[in-house]
């Protein structure tokens, strides 16, 4: 995979890869991971997590590649606030900052210019007392739009919203969960992606959803007026990529182009 991205404008620019797990990954080892992520690969006590952890940090060293024009092996991090890895300074002019988020068969990396970025993704699943839930988890507006809905399947479809952009949030402010999650109150943000939210009133925040397979909820969190985001399928682009290298990212006024990838997002 040769893509020369770069992502180098003074606006804020997002790239979003898209990773299914159960697609075939022609290098998947130990051996583009550092010490520590090898040693906590060895902790995970069922092979299957140790096969999901391996798929997911090497398939993030190799799209970091295309950023940074490192071997995946060298490509290092540190951890600072609450522990979220970032890169390495010396190894990217301008930074490139990454939030990573896997669960189940998929894994959703953002790429940004933005220090303030986080995404997540979620495998759908049934909860029990939906309102009860809420009350933990939700601000009493958002808790009054997942209840509305009639069916229970839409009730959980936007619980599920509402708590990945909530993660994504909290992922790209890197507070962890310092602070209840119920403090946030998003539901402004259902219906219009752009707000200056009650918990950082001088800046405008884009939290918006992610599209997703059934059965899987995605968002993506970060603090900018204006957001140009593309979207990019890391399987197609992998498997076509050992035959012939897609094209190369091409900068267009207003856009972002990118061969092989999904349609782009403009938000």
């Amino acid at each position: 995979m040769n893509l020369n991205l770069q992502v180098l404008r003074k606006e804020c620019e997002v790239h979003l890869w898209k990773y299914c797990l159960t697609k075939s990954e022609p290098e998947i080892s130990t051996r583009y991971l550092s010490k520590e992520e090898r040693s906590r690969s060895a902790r995970l006590l069922r092979d299957e997590d140790r096969e999901r952890f391996n798929k997911v940090h090497t398939f993030l060293k190799k799209v970091l590649q295309q950023y940074t024009h490192l071997p995946p092996e060298e490509i290092q991090f540190v951890a600072q606030r609450n522990n979220k890895p970032v890169l390495q300074s010396d190894h990217s002019h301008p930074p490139v900052n990454f939030s990573l988020s896997y669960r189940g068969n998929y894994a959703l990396l953002a790429i940004s210019n933005s220090p303030f970025i986080g995404v997540d993704v979620e495998r759908t699943k049934p909860v029990n007392a939906i309102s009860s839930f809420a009350d933990n988890y939700f601000s009493p507006a958002e808790k009054k739009k997942i209840v509305e809905p009639v069916t229970k399947a839409s009730q959980l479809s936007l619980l599920y919203t509402f708590w990945t952009m909530k993660e994504a949030l909290i992922k790209s402010l890197s507070v962890g969960f310092a602070r209840a999650i119920k403090g946030y109150d998003l539901s402004p943000f259902l219906n219009d992606s752009y707000h200056k939210p009650h918990f950082d009133p001088e800046h405008t925040w884009h939290i918006d959803r992610i599209p997703m397979r059934r059965s899987y909820k995605a968002a993506i969190a970060v603090r900018s007026e204006k957001v140009n985001c593309s979207l990019f399928d890391y399987d197609t682009i992998q498997v076509q990529s050992l035959q012939q290298p897609p094209h190369h990212l091409v900068h267009k006024p207003g856009a972002l182009v990118v061969g092989n990838a999904l349609p782009t997002r403009h938000v």
